[in-house]
């Protein structure tokens, strides 16, 4: 399998003297990451930028709740519809909480589930009496962070390119931190990262 295309997960972040964080990357047990970081250093700046990578705690990821993407045809509301796709050892399921002209409107979490590796937004449904043709917009609980990152790396202000790149294994979910110490200017931070999945 090839690797996936590239998706940014830190967009023209402004980084100075405080942490902050790009959004989280999923892994699994099956997955490489190749992570490319770039900062944009205007003439003066003194100060390098430092690249934390943080692994979550927990290794299960469950839903918290969803708005509908498409509503389908046919739904009745309190039909229970299970997502599709992801990893999981228990699937989520949803309620649906209105459907006019039978198109699901909202729902409401059922089951949370437990997944290894959650399914991409819009997420498939099926169940309940509709055709099968509804999709949600998920949203998963919020992953509690290792205090401790499992790896740093420095984008010197003076090496040209200002980048640095990485590959990331066998973790199940990891976020990247960008602090610049004792730094009051600030840079724009981009990261973009590319998956390979292993199992295929």
């Amino acid at each position: 399998m090839a690797w996936s295309a590239k998706e940014t997960i830190a967009s023209a972040l402004s980084v100075a003297g405080t942490e902050v964080f790009s959004k989280a990357v999923t892994l699994s047990a099956d997955k490489t990451a190749h992570v490319r970081v770039v900062a944009d250093f205007p003439g003066p700046a003194t100060d390098d930028l430092i690249v934390s990578v943080y692994s979550s705690i927990d290794d299960k990821a469950r839903a918290i709740s969803a708005i509908v993407a498409v509503g389908g045809t046919g739904y009745t509301v309190g039909d229970v519809i299970t997502l599709v796709g992801g990893v999981f050892d228990t699937a989520a399921t949803f309620r649906v909480a209105t459907a006019p002209g039978g198109i699901v409107g909202t729902v409401t979490l059922v089951e949370e589930g437990d997944y290894r590796e959650v399914p991409t937004n819009p997420v498939a449904v099926t169940g309940g009496t509709g055709g099968d043709d509804c999709t949600l917009t998920v949203t998963w609980h919020a992953q509690a962070w290792d205090a401790t990152p499992v790896g740093q790396f420095t984008v010197d202000h003076d090496v040209d390119p200002n980048s640095v790149s990485f590959v990331l294994r066998d973790y199940f979910q990891v976020r990247l931190g960008f602090v610049r110490d004792g730094a009051t200017d600030t840079i724009d931070v981009t990261a973009e990262v590319r998956i390979f999945d292993r199992s295929a």
